[in-house]
């Protein structure tokens, strides 16, 4: 069905390797089930691996990859398409150019406080390390949390029953950069609790046709320390982060939910999306990461 169109992970913008939505194109007359298998070829390895219907592909370079549908009687269909990075290695970035970015891995998780202690922050393990680079902070409700920073240490001071949005700062000479994160204030005699936190990272990148629905299981990516049971929500965000200036195209996708824990995402238009998503805890502390939808042109008949 058509033909699955080049891929590729941009270094102009926040682009993480991409999971190709591999089954659209694939159209078996009986309606019988289809398994996939995909391999990889260029003038370097590509690490391929297939989850349901989707290739996901770790390049080392550029080349291509062959993707197999097969159906319960062992009868095959191939597809090939390209992959690779329009820039082979990153771009060099001009000295204080570019506002310092969150550690992808290490955003600062919502925090529970009991009322009359200290928690501390330490930035560095939260911003990107730039030249010349200094930390501030601010509390929504300094009566509840108040904050302070000396260096890279953030204190906060759970001060009253209740809670906080905290906004931690990292400026260059380029600008700056800020992350908030939910600090809620328990009585000293609370249960001790931690926030959610993400399995597999702060952001991913899935590839589909447009009108090409496809589900997202929430649950799958979200962890609670203690065990508890999460609620979740998704909401469209806006357009990739680029550098550079790079001009990048912002899709619209149509999101549904299906259960607590799973949404169905549709693309309506071509381009590049964020979908946030959030768990919160029944303490009432949230982590969020993001999913980064790219919508391909509709598959061609």
């Amino acid at each position: 069905m058509g033909e699955i169109p080049p891929v590729y992970r941009d270094w102009r913008y926040a682009s993480p390797y991409p999971e190709v939505a591999v089954w659209p194109y694939f159209h078996d007359p009986n309606r019988d089930s289809l398994a996939f298998t995909a391999t990889g070829s260029g003038r370097t390895e590509l690490h391929v691996t297939v989850a349901d219907g989707f290739v996901t592909v770790h390049p080392s370079r550029s080349g291509t990859v062959t993707v197999t549908a097969t159906d319960p009687r062992g009868l095959t269909a191939q597809q090939t398409f390209e992959f690779g990075e329009t820039s082979p290695t990153p771009p060099l970035r001009p000295p204080g150019s570019i506002p310092p970015a969150p550690l992808v891995s290490r955003r600062i998780p919502s925090l529970q406080i009991l009322e009359g202690r200290t928690a501390t922050v330490n930035l560095r393990r939260h911003f990107t390390d730039e030249p010349g680079r200094t930390f501030a902070a601010t509390s929504s409700a300094p009566h509840t949390a108040a904050v302070s920073v000396s260096d890279h240490l953030l204190t906060i001071d759970g001060l009253d029953l209740g809670w906080a949005v905290v906004s931690a700062t990292a400026a260059t000479r380029g600008g700056s950069t800020k992350q908030d994160f939910k600090v809620l204030v328990d009585s000293a005699t609370a249960r001790p609790n931690s926030a959610p936190v993400i399995q597999t990272g702060f952001a991913y990148r899935k590839v589909v046709p447009s009108g090409v629905p496809f589900v997202v299981d929430m649950s799958r990516y979200f962890l609670d320390p203690e065990g508890d049971a999460l609620t979740y929500e998704a909401v469209p965000l806006g357009p990739a982060p680029t550098f550079f200036n790079t001009s990048v195209p912002t899709g619209r996708v149509a999101l549904s939910a299906l259960s607590p824990t799973t949404i169905r995402v549709s693309g309506t238009k071509t381009g590049f999306l964020r979908i946030g998503m959030t768990a919160t805890d029944p303490g009432g502390l949230p982590a969020g990461g993001e999913l980064m939808v790219e919508i391909t042109r509709p598959v061609g008949r």
